[in-house]
């Protein structure tokens, strides 16, 4: 027997999710809400510059490019948030080619020109506005 106290290493915990046993319909719920969270932060970019950069178009010419220069997001945190914009809320449907076709961001390369066409009754209907008066 050794001199001195023995040390336990105890078995670590499993991870809460495994512990807490939810129902399959709110973990969905909270997988969808924490997957909303990270791509709020490029959306929110996305529709700054669509609507105070460009002053509420339309349509918009761009590119995965452009747009991460006109946002600061890289294309791989744009393509969820613009692919949510399209089939999540409705508010773009995004097209490219000759005839133009729909497309989904995440089919796009870097460099490719696509059109994003913004449907402002539903980003309106859809979202809280808060304006600041000076």
């Amino acid at each position: 027997m050794p001199d001195g106290p023995t040390l336990v290493h105890p078995q670590p915990a499993p991870p809460a999710r495994e512990r807490a046993h939810l129902p399959d319909e709110l973990l969905q719920r909270l997988r969808k809400i924490r997957w909303i969270h990270t791509l709020q932060p490029a959306e929110q970019a996305l529709l700054a510059y669509f609507t105070g950069t460009l002053n509420h178009p339309d349509q918009v010419t761009t590119s995965l490019e452009r747009l991460e220069r006109a946002t600061g997001f890289a294309p791989d945190d744009l393509r969820p948030a613009l692919d949510y914009l399209a089939d999540e809320t409705g508010e773009i449907t995004m097209h490219r080619g000759m005839p133009p076709g729909p497309v989904a961001a995440k089919d796009l390369p870097v460099h490719a020109r696509f059109r994003i066409s913004i449907d402002w009754d539903t980003v309106a209907e859809d979202r809280i506005c808060v304006v600041r008066g000076d």
